[in-house]
């Protein structure tokens, strides 16, 4: 069948008018692969919209992994919620992988990387997310370690929560625990981190003082106030002191 004319949509694809005035719209590559621009003819259409099927789904995977790399497993997914069959999926990520555009020890590494670079996550999470993607973590435990200094990075931590903190030195060090042991930091270097560090509770306490003051003198008979203030400062793990 004859090819009229040809028009640049977006992305990478091609109306094509035939002489029957319908159209198609097909890949630039598979244009260029099957020299339509030379020929302007199509000698079998079957053949030419299943070969387009077949750009569709590589287009696809391309597109995805263009401006992030992805694991094997993201990408499969990525294909199969836009509805491709599964031997199409699986042919395409052997291609992308026998051409090196799909590597998941890229990928692993690259990934360490930004969670180093980007994020407060320890090795613990680090570890988890790998899993997540069906990375083998075991084959990159060296490369972890090798790229986190994990007790300066606790500390690192510790200090920018401690320039905000309102907490007694007993609660902003159990809160900084859990919320390290949460990030995949084991608690021995937390600890050890954590007991080079005391909070100057002095002016904490006075605001935390008025604070509870505030909200309970109308509710406290003054006499008992200032005895019930300081109680509850106790139960919040600051040290009973005159005021």
């Amino acid at each position: 069948m004859k090819i009229l004319s040809f028009k640049k949509l977006k992305g990478s694809k091609y109306k094509v008018t035939l002489e029957d005035n319908t159209s198609i719209n097909l890949y630039e590559n598979l244009i260029l692969k099957e020299n339509l621009l030379l020929t302007k003819e199509i000698e079998d259409l079957e053949e030419i919209e299943r070969k387009n099927k077949d750009y569709s789904i590589k287009e696809k995977a391309l597109s995805y992994i263009s401006y992030k790399q992805r694991s094997v497993r993201e990408l499969r997914n990525h294909l199969k919620s836009k509805g491709y069959e599964d031997t199409k999926i699986e042919d395409t990520i052997n291609y992308l992988l026998k051409n090196n555009y799909l590597n998941d020890d890229n990928y692993a590494k690259s990934f360490i990387n930004d969670q180093v670079l980007l994020t407060n996550n320890g090795p613990k999470k680090i570890i988890k997310e790998l899993e997540k993607n069906n990375i083998n973590p075991e084959e990159y435990i060296d490369y972890i370690y090798s790229k986190l200094d994990i007790e300066e990075r606790i500390r690192k931590y510790v200090e920018k929560n401690l320039k905000t903190n309102k907490k007694s030195n007993l609660q902003f060090k159990q809160k900084m625990l859990i919320n390290l042991i949460n990030l995949g930091y084991d608690k021995e270097s937390i600890e050890r981190v954590l007991n080079t560090y005391k909070v100057d509770e002095e002016s904490n306490y006075e605001k935390e003082y008025l604070k509870l003051k505030k909200k309970y003198q109308n509710k406290v008979e003054e006499s008992q106030l200032d005895y019930f203030i300081r109680n509850k400062l106790y139960q919040k793990g600051y040290k009973n002191r005159d005021y």
